[in-house]
């Protein structure tokens, strides 16, 4: 909302299979509490992102948030062209979709979560072997 201070009209473009419904209710009731109309659409193969992209824009979106989801950043080439297309300014989840062309991204770089998530899985294998 910082970034695009003017849009009145939010689309939350979500992967129904992925998205928590508390997660998704909280990004309403914050959106909604400034006074911003929001909007969800919803796509849940590759095939459906850029008609929901389309139908986000011809609701009168002014701004897009693409919520996490292995979809979207499987299929970060469409959602990125589509929104530069439609001319939505899109705010996505991981910084390298605003790196490869998208506006901006917010959370934590995937390698750094992989490599964490690495540890994770081998320090019980390394703690065993060390005993």
């Amino acid at each position: 909302m910082e970034a695009v201070p003017d849009a009145r009209r939010f689309a939350f473009l979500m992967d129904t299979s992925f998205t928590p419904p508390a997660h998704l209710s909280a990004l309403q009731n914050a959106t909604r509490a400034r006074g911003v109309e929001v909007a969800v659409f919803t796509a849940g193969a590759p095939e459906q992102i850029a008609p929901m992209m389309g139908e986000a824009k011809a609701w009168g979106a002014t701004a897009l948030n693409v919520l996490s989801a292995p979809l979207f950043s499987f299929n970060r080439r469409i959602v990125i062209e589509r929104a530069a297309g439609l001319g939505l300014p899109a705010i996505y989840e991981w910084p390298e979709m605003a790196e490869e062309g998208g506006l901006i991204g917010y959370g934590a770089r995937l390698h750094l979560i992989y490599r964490q998530l690495a540890a994770v899985l081998v320090k019980p294998i390394f703690d065993s072997v060390i005993r």
